[in-house]
């Protein structure tokens, strides 16, 4: 009941979120498209200026062009005022307009271009042509922007808003006489009733791109999401290196040969502190332990393989090459020793003293299972000998044993070494030539 109940709550969670990204997506459109409106009517309108001061047009009978002139420069302002709006919205609020807000806006944009055409309209013998005149496609202009919305009912209410008032000015205009050099398809009703249904479906069309952009950012937003999600569940268990190289080989990592360093650690005598220390005290100590190395270790690009109650297998190179492994791995375990003196010093955890072994060589790595059960793994003898290297720092009173392969990897003069000795690891033949850091 309670797992059912945290993944409604994850699910309200992921629909915030959805939401608020998809708000944030529709200010920038919003602003976007007053943006681009009031760019192209304030070119339409100096476009306009431009040629009537240039050209001579003597025999222009359209004596309201003036007046068109005026709405295109208009409109331009007017846009240019919203794109304002939505970018104080952006920067100040982050919160969308109001629904009515939008439609009201739609409203207005569509009717300052029908009040443009019944204004020209005055005076001309035949008020009729100015339904044909390339000032109408400005009904489309708005139409089709209003994708940009990312609202299916918004881009429906805007070309219905058109084709209603399109419709409207084309009935009223009719009443008047007809004019006989005109023919008289243009004159008839049944022209203006297509052109409405010409406009009401562009609406459509257009609130139905809206619909599909809109689908299209909220599964991108969902699939980003989802991936941030799996990095952060599974980035707790394991690696997020190794969680983004599951990503990107599509939930699976393919096994195959890497030079890697292993490196194993262990607590000393920590068998004997968890049995005189009460349970939270025990999960404390770990905490800050643990927390320890896995700082130093995600700053030397390591990977924690394993978490065990007092010690941790931690592996450089794998899934993801580094450049010298050996020397990750090596000043991380300096780092680490340094670290927890310092916790010690502090009073932040108790004395403690580790087991540090390192190893460097050939590993099978990938994952490892089947369909029901995978597990990323890291098999070799190099994980074997990194483990016996460990387990020697009791024999030598030591807290860092590197094997010679590891020093012969490591830059001229990194660090100091003292050769310990060619030394007998349980399980293996011949010895094996050791070496103390510290």
């Amino acid at each position: 009941m309670k797992s059912r109940f945290q993944n409604r709550n994850s699910s309200a969670t992921l629909t915030s979120f959805f939401q608020e990204k998809l708000r944030s997506e529709v200010l920038q459109r919003e602003k976007q498209r007053a943006a681009v409106l009031s760019a192209l009517f304030g070119f339409g309108f100096l476009l306009a200026i431009l040629v009537l001061l240039l050209f001579d047009l003597p025999d222009l009978d359209f004596h309201n062009l003036p007046i068109a002139i005026g709405f295109l420069g208009f409109l331009g302002l007017y846009e240019f005022i919203i794109a304002v709006f939505f970018k104080y919205l952006i920067t100040k609020q982050n919160k969308p307009a109001s629904p009515i807000g939008n439609l009201a806006n739609a409203f207005i944009e569509i009717s300052i271009i029908s009040l443009a055409l019944f204004c020209i309209s005055d005076g001309l013998p035949t008020p009729v042509v100015v339904l044909y005149t390339p000032i109408v496609w400005m009904y489309f202009y708005f139409i089709i922007l209003s994708t940009l919305h990312l609202n299916f009912f918004l881009s429906l209410f805007t070309g219905s808003v058109a084709a209603v008032q399109y419709l409207a000015l084309g009935f009223l205009f009719l009443r008047s006489e007809q004019d006989p050099t005109l023919p008289l398809l243009m004159q008839h009703h049944v022209m203006f009733v297509i052109k409405t249904c010409i406009l009401l479906f562009s609406g459509l069309a257009a609130g139905y791109v809206a619909r599909q952009i809109q689908q299209s950012i909220q599964r991108s937003i969902e699939m980003l999401e989802q991936q941030n999600r799996i990095v952060n569940l599974f980035g707790q268990q394991i690696s997020r290196e190794v969680v983004s190289e599951m990503l990107r080989q599509n939930g699976s990592l393919t096994s195959s040969l890497q030079r890697v360093t292993v490196m194993f650690i262990d607590i000393r005598g920590f068998t004997s502190y968890a049995e005189t220390r009460t349970p939270q005290e025990v999960a404390d100590y770990q905490n800050a332990f643990f927390g320890v190395i896995i700082d130093v270790v995600n700053q030397h690009h390591g990977i924690i393989n394993q978490l065990l109650g007092d010690g941790c297998m931690i592996t450089f190179g794998a899934p993801v090459p580094l450049e010298n492994s050996t020397q990750n791995a090596v000043q991380a375990g300096l780092d680490i020793l340094s670290m927890i003196e310092q916790k010690v010093k502090s009073g932040l955890i108790p004395p403690t003293r580790l087991g540090i072994g390192l190893h460097v060589g050939e590993a099978v790595t990938g994952n490892i299972g089947n369909e029901t059960r995978q597990q990323y793994s890291i098999t070799g003898n190099v994980v074997i000998t990194a483990s016996r290297i460990e387990q020697l720092n009791k024999q030598y009173n030591s807290q860092m044993l590197v094997s010679a392969d590891v020093v012969e990897a490591l830059p001229k003069d990194f660090i100091s070494t003292e050769w310990v000795g060619l030394v007998p690891l349980k399980g293996r033949q011949e010895k094996i030539s050791l070496y103390r850091l510290v």
